[in-house]
């Protein structure tokens, strides 16, 4: 079988899960400080994947680093900024929330933005449709801050 560059394995996923979007982000403040660690991210309609990802080439070959259950997900916040370090050039971060309180943060800037936020989008999305879903609820020490 040909490989997939960027995709899940065929046996990542589930049987019948279907992939929904996907986005190569990475860890925040690696834009301003100029380090390379790429994150390539997938929304399937189950689950958030997050994909071993080659910090030399950018390149993935399918396997998973860590799953989140789309029904575990608490909220999905995306915010622009402008870094003084990136000289004007904007910085979008979506912030990943899930129900215990527990976030994550993955940002991108230049030709990835538009591709980031469509993920975002499709991520918040599937996680309230989802059965079983958090969607909106945060526990009290996450909701302070």
């Amino acid at each position: 079988m040909a490989e997939r560059h960027g995709m899940p394995s065929e046996d990542a996923l589930e049987p019948g899960e279907e992939i929904l979007a996907l986005a190569m982000c990475q860890p925040p403040g690696a834009i301003e400080r100029q380090s390379r660690r790429p994150i390539r991210v997938v929304t399937t309609d189950r689950r958030f994947l997050a994909l071993k990802t080659s910090a030399m080439s950018g390149r993935s070959k399918g396997e998973v680093e860590f799953e989140i259950p789309l029904r575990d997900i608490a909220s999905v916040d995306i915010r622009r900024r402008h870094p003084v370090a990136t000289i004007g050039v904007p910085v979008l971060g979506v912030t990943v929330v899930l129900a215990d309180g527990r976030a994550m943060t993955l940002e991108t800037s230049g030709f990835g933005i538009k591709k980031l936020r469509n993920f975002a989008k499709t991520l918040s999305a599937t996680a309230q449709a989802v059965d079983g879903s958090q969607y909106g609820s945060l526990p009290e020490s996450a909701s302070e801050h």
